[in-house]
């Protein structure tokens, strides 16, 4: 089930691309309100260990859309102003309600354990998904999680301009969302990978970074995943 703050939307095209969709709260700033959407939710992980080639990414990688709505912007200045690569997500691994953040937990030593690994910020990237439309991706494709259990995932996104951050050190979130709950499992539970998303492919195909799988279920490659750099 999603956290209650979740509204969804049970669009027909992202049906078929067996994604679902998450909106988040919007956020005001002066006039222009800021939303997220999860493209593509988690839904299971393999729990992963310490070493640095033990990847179990967390499947299907989410992926996030950003919308502005602003009644004083023309929709083409809108288009440009999502073009803007000041954009940045980032992401906490929450508990399976959403009220408490476990990205960093404690050891038997008191020592803090990053449970949520990999790259936990995704840069802007704009390109076309379905029917030509356009628009502001920011995907997490190689996410982990060290532990088993339910959790959820938190987003957030901000806009780090450079210029302004000595003046402004903190800069402020401009939207956030919760996934929904997703499972991560003992190796010899996991359920297997999903195939690539359309949304996915599409945007594999314009050089973001996500990669390719043929979802073929439990194998000894986790579902055939291509990682860049693979001769496979």
């Amino acid at each position: 089930m999603l956290d209650p703050r979740i509204s969804t939307n049970s669009d027909a095209v992202l049906e078929a691309e067996g994604c679902n969709v998450a909106t988040s709260k919007r956020k005001k700033l002066s006039t222009t309100e800021y939303s997220l959407e999860i493209r593509q939710h988690p839904l299971n992980a393999r729990a992963c260990g310490f070493g640095p080639k033990d990847r179990r990414a967390i499947d299907p990688p989410p992926i996030l859309q950003l919308r502005i709505n602003d009644a004083s912007l023309t929709p083409e200045k809108i288009q440009k102003e999502l073009r803007d690569r000041k954009y940045v997500a980032n992401c906490f691994l929450y508990d399976a309600n959403g009220t408490h953040d476990v990205t960093l937990i404690l050891d038997e030593q008191q020592q803090s354990i990053q449970q949520l690994s990999s790259r936990t910020t995704s840069a802007h990237f704009y390109g076309k998904y379905e029917a030509g439309k356009e628009g502001c991706f920011f995907p997490f494709p190689d996410l982990s999680c060290r532990h088993t259990g339910s959790f959820q995932l938190k987003f957030t996104v901000m806009k780090i301009d450079l210029a302004s951050a000595k003046k402004v050190p903190r800069q402020p979130v401009l939207a956030e969302v919760y996934s929904g709950s997703f499972t991560v499992f003992e190796a010899n539970k996991f359920p297997g990978m999903q195939p690539s998303t359309e949304l996915a492919k599409a945007l594999n195909e314009q050089g973001c970074w996500i990669p390719f799988k043929k979802g073929n279920g439990k194998s000894k490659k986790d579902g055939n995943i291509a990682y860049p750099g693979d001769t496979n």
